[in-house]
């Protein structure tokens, strides 16, 4: 008895604070009755014991009154409420039951399920204007359906719910629960996001059928099956290795470089009778109008998807008609309007416009996935029309730009400038630029000291941090860097920072060297040791800087983008470099499109070189890497400058 005793004793010294039992303590003698709970003592024999002691030391409360079982008083320290047995009977007690609590989470998620039933939630007012009056009856009938499941859950219910209202869930940890017998666009009417009333739908009907609801193949689901019908498909390409007309165009800086690879210099266009580029584009207008329009079939096979789309997904109808009649307005102006003119850049423009300002109020998930193929042919297009001499470049990696056109430079002279083009709604802080790797806007750069010292993907050979080695290890390249980027005024401690990035430099290179996965992603343990130093590292590079100056120079958005690997805000630096050296991009030009009261409206947007104008992201180590990804919207500048004051 005595080594149990020493053992519940010892078991106590840890339990209390002071390490030191104290039988005078309320608070220890609850700790001591928990204790011997543990140890499976008799409930008389405890509440004995804790009287006892109290009695011993006086610090015991009694208080009189009925107990269970018929027991005459309460005894226990006081704060603590401890039961005799019967006296009169010898039963011992029971062990107090505590009153149960009303479930506030069970009344929460039961006024939640009530709530999204209802119709009276944000999604469902939401999704109202893409229901037809069938949809809305059949919602109904849903509501009614799923309020009875969740009284009554049975396996043939729930069958006969998911067969009558196609009921699909998301792949996300927090499930959101679609309903694809409904109009496409409204599918996500229970919420747009994985909610508690959702999720108890989903596992109630789980529960009983034993099995998984289907999931959503986005790979395959509808919005892909559009977007893949929208690729053009402009033949073979005429290549400049075999077409002098070709590398004509691709003769002059950045693209005569040898960074530009011999796939990029590749175009689409109509061919002469001896397979050559006709050339210029704008003294062949209709040829290259006709190619873009009848032998690209990508808007037939739009309109042929969407078709199908309709039977299989309820997809409107509507969506088909605005591509038809989009398609029917350029084959008449290719027919019938004279080439080149305003009027039929106008034409092509307004026919444009009209088909997604169309699409978007029909159905704005799958107009967004359309759009990104459709808006660049739109452009070109209309650009045809107008006289410009334009061509495509094949390559889907085409550095920084979508099209090239040739415009004079000077006197008498000519240059191709790189075009890119950002479709969809004016945006406030979001990019109206394209985003891309900084590598990329380097290349149009003359001074090799930013193309050379610039990755496409953080750990290749020489640039195990994004950057060249070279330059992490030379002093002079940093400063150089720091002084050109406007780093220096933000920098509170150099050699701190420069000691961090070749830490962070040669460790890299160790986990590329020990786990064997350069330039490639490495394995997902070996991801979470980077991850873990990389925290570590930047402790050290924050100290180093002034974060008042840092946010004050990037934007606030930003600071955490370049603060997430020393590799990043490096790199950061380097492209401020580049662009503040070269004042923005040369031989790059960049516009945006979106639609102003049923018009088309394309801006064009001068590249900045204040790195606030810009927005970023860093891909170090993920699967789609690409080092920092920059895109350009000059509005940052006086919106950020907004927010942070």
């Amino acid at each position: 008895m005595k080594n149990k005793w020493d053992k519940i004793l010892l078991e106590l010294s840890y339990r209390v604070s002071t390490g030191i039992p104290d039988l005078t303590n309320e608070q220890h003698l609850m700790k001591l009755w928990d204790i011997l709970k543990e140890e499976k003592w008799p409930i008389d024999v405890r509440v004995e014991l804790l009287k006892n002691l109290g009695e011993a030391v006086g610090k015991v409360y009694v208080q009189k009154g009925p107990g269970p079982e018929g027991a005459k008083m309460q005894v226990g320290p006081k704060g603590g409420r401890f039961y005799m047995g019967d006296k009169k009977t010898g039963k011992p007690a029971e062990e107090p039951k505590k009153k149960k609590e009303k479930s506030t989470k069970s009344n929460k998620l039961n006024q939640s399920v009530e709530k999204l039933l209802s119709g009276e939630t944000t999604s469902r007012k939401k999704y109202l204007d893409y229901m037809t009056d069938d949809d809305k009856k059949l919602m109904k009938e849903f509501d009614n359906d799923m309020s009875e499941f969740l009284k009554n859950p049975t396996e043939e219910s729930a069958k006969q719910m998911v067969e009558k209202y196609g009921l699909e869930k998301s792949t996300a940890k927090s499930p959101k629960l679609y309903i694809r017998n409904i109009s496409f666009e409204a599918r996500k009417v229970l919420g747009d996001s994985g909610n508690t009333a959702t999720k108890a739908m989903i596992d109630a009907i789980e529960e009983v059928t034993g099995e998984s609801l289907k999931t959503e193949n986005k790979s395959k689901g509808p919005k892909q099956k559009v977007v893949n019908s929208t690729k053009n498909n402009l033949g073979e390409p005429s290549d400049a290795a075999n077409d002098e007309g070709v590398a004509k165009i691709f003769d002059s800086f950045p693209y005569n470089t040898d960074e530009f690879k011999s796939s990029f210099k590749k175009v689409f266009g109509p061919k002469d009778k001896d397979g050559k580029l006709l050339k210029p584009s704008n003294k062949n207008i209709k040829e290259y109008l006709n190619q873009s329009i009848n032998e690209n079939d990508s808007l037939d096979n739009t309109i042929k998807t969407l078709e199908e789309l309709e039977q299989s997904d309820n997809v409107s109808p509507e969506l088909r008609n605005a591509v038809q009649k989009y398609k029917d307005t350029l084959q008449n102006v290719l027919e019938n309007s004279k080439l080149p003119s305003a009027e039929a850049s106008k034409a092509i423009d307004n026919a444009y416009a009209e088909m997604a300002e169309s699409m978007y109020a029909i159905s704005p998930s799958i107009a967004d996935g359309m759009l990104k193929n459709m808006a660049e042919m739109a452009f070109y297009n209309s650009e045809l029309a107008k006289g410009d001499e334009v061509y495509l470049p094949s390559a889907g990696s085409f550095p920084g730009a979508d099209k090239l056109i040739n415009k004079p430079d000077g006197a008498g002279g000519e240059k191709i400038a790189g075009i890119s083009i950002k479709y969809g709604k004016k945006q406030k802080l979001g990019a109206v630029g394209f985003p891309t790797e900084i590598k990329q806007l380097a290349l149009y750069q003359e001074d090799r000291f930013y193309r050379d010292n610039m990755s496409s993907r953080p750990g290749e050979s020489g640039f195990a941090t994004g950057v060249s080695d070279e330059l992490i290890d030379s002093d002079e390249q940093l400063d150089r860097v720091y002084d050109e980027s406007g780093l220096n005024d933000v920098i509170k401690d150099k050699k701190v920072l420069n000691e961090t990035l070749r830490e962070y430099k040669e460790f890299m290179i160790n986990m590329q060297n020990e786990y064997d996965y350069k330039g490639k992603t490495p394995p997902a343990d070996v991801k979470k040791m980077i991850r873990d130093k990389e925290k570590e590292l930047m402790k050290k590079v924050e100290s180093s800087l002034d974060m008042d100056s840092l946010t004050e120079m990037v934007g606030k958005d930003n600071v955490s983008q370049l603060l997430k690997t020393p590799g990043a805000l490096i790199s950061g630096g380097l492209f401020f470099s580049t662009l503040k050296a070269n004042k923005g991009i040369q031989n790059l030009t960049q516009y945006s499109q979106h639609i102003e009261n049923g018009k088309l409206v394309q801006k064009e947007y001068p590249f900045s070189s204040d790195p606030k104008a810009w927005k970023y992201t860093h891909r170090s180590i993920e699967d789609r890497a690409g080092g920092l990804i920059a895109s350009m919207n000059p509005d940052r500048i006086k919106e950020t400058h907004k927010e942070e004051h």
